[in-house]
């Protein structure tokens, strides 16, 4: 049926040369008279869930990503030291490092979030922990993990101050 509609065109309004620069909207709507309405043939419109339930599934999410609680301090992170990382308690989303020059640099190699919790902020939250921790134990920061040093330092400048440089190691 929609096949059908689109080659039975009536007299347009819009000149040939401006037809290109009418977006599909208004073409239907000059086309068929009609406004356009994304309609799935097989399910209907798609309804909308009450204003309610999506402030409900809102807060939810808000507090999964808080860790449950409600105070905004974020998900718990463990430090995994054996292993040499910063982990959830689950252990499912984590940050490797490596410690070099004797343990004053931490070089920060590999950051992994399962695709079932990204999008939750906890790639941030575990680059935080991991930097927290570089400069209680006065440690430099090699960002070799591409997401924090593509990613989480742009955004977050502060950290900066604790990265690696050569002119540091002639200090040391």
């Amino acid at each position: 049926m929609l096949v059908r509609w689109m080659y039975v065109m009536p007299k347009v309004t819009v000149p040939k040369d401006q037809l290109g620069r009418v977006n599909f909207v208004d073409r239907v709507f000059l086309i068929t008279g009609k406004p356009h309405t994304s309609v799935n043939p097989l399910t209907g419109p798609r309804k909308r869930k009450p204003q309610r339930e999506r402030e409900r599934e809102r807060e939810m999410a808000t507090a999964t990503t808080t860790g449950g609680g409600t105070s905004g301090e974020g998900p718990k992170i463990v430090w995994n030291q054996p292993q040499q990382r910063f982990e959830t308690e689950d252990k499912k989303a984590y940050i490797q490092y490596a410690l070099r020059d004797g343990g004053r640099v931490m070089d920060i190699v590999h950051t992994f979030v399962p695709p079932s919790k990204r999008g939750l902020g906890l790639a941030s939250h575990l680059c935080v922990s991991a930097f927290r921790h570089a400069k209680t134990n006065s440690m430099s920061v090699v960002p070799t993990c591409s997401y924090v040093s593509d990613t989480f330092l742009p955004r977050n400048p502060t950290w900066n101050s604790l990265l690696y440089s050569e002119d540091l190691k002639s200090h040391m």
